[in-house]
């Protein structure tokens, strides 16, 4: 019994995509995620390692460009939030900061790209409920300050490699703080606390 000449090449075809399929879909960041909450008394403890695997999950599940990426070129980075007020079940603040390493070419060591400190880290965080992230809308401040800094980490990771490499990724973080104006929790606008420290300004200079 002879097998139609089609669907032998179409088999081999799909065998050949299949690889570069799963490539297309592959994650860019390496992040280390840590969620303090020692200033915090009397509240559930479990809500915080929930937070914590959350982000964890978001920051390095997401895929945040159509670049392809394979495992061992994912980029290094650190997100450290410490936790300084609760005001309800859901209602959280405290300062993230993030950090960014590279490998100095030619050698076996990391240098830091990015260290930024951001003291205007005001978000809900309802456990069990899915972050779910839209680069051309508001949701929700703590998935918008989040892929916000995700695209800062690509950003300086790009621009380490060519001169203005970063620039499509500082645009998109750029768009992320113009659709949060509205937005009630602060570092969004241009006059939320010290300029060279919120998100409004953070990236306008970069990008000035």
């Amino acid at each position: 019994m002879m097998m139609n000449p089609f669907r032998i090449k179409g088999f081999f075809l799909l065998i050949m995509l299949a690889p570069f399929t799963l490539m297309v879909h592959s994650q860019e960041l390496n992040c280390n995620v840590q969620v303090s909450a020692q200033k915090i008394q009397g509240s559930n403890r479990q809500v915080f390692e929930s937070m914590q695997r959350d982000i964890y999950e978001f920051m390095n599940n997401t895929v945040w460009s159509n670049h392809v990426f394979s495992y061992a070129e994912r980029i290094d980075c650190n997100i450290l939030i410490n936790l300084t007020e609760q005001f309800s079940a859901d209602e959280f603040r405290g300062t993230i900061q993030v950090q960014l390493r590279r490998p100095v070419f030619n050698t076996t060591y990391n240098s830091t790209v990015l260290n930024f400190v951001d003291n205007n880290f005001q978000f809900r965080y309802v456990e069990f409920q899915p972050l779910e992230f839209d680069p051309n809308s508001y949701r929700s401040s703590l998935v918008s300050v989040l892929g916000y800094y995700a695209y800062l980490i690509l950003g300086f990771d790009y621009d380490s490699f060519s001169p203005l490499g970063g620039t499509e990724f500082f645009q998109v973080a750029e768009k992320i703080v113009t659709n949060a104006q509205n937005a009630a929790e602060p570092g969004w606008k241009p006059y939320d606390g010290s300029r060279n420290r919120n998100r409004y300004w953070l990236v306008k200079n970069i990008l000035d």
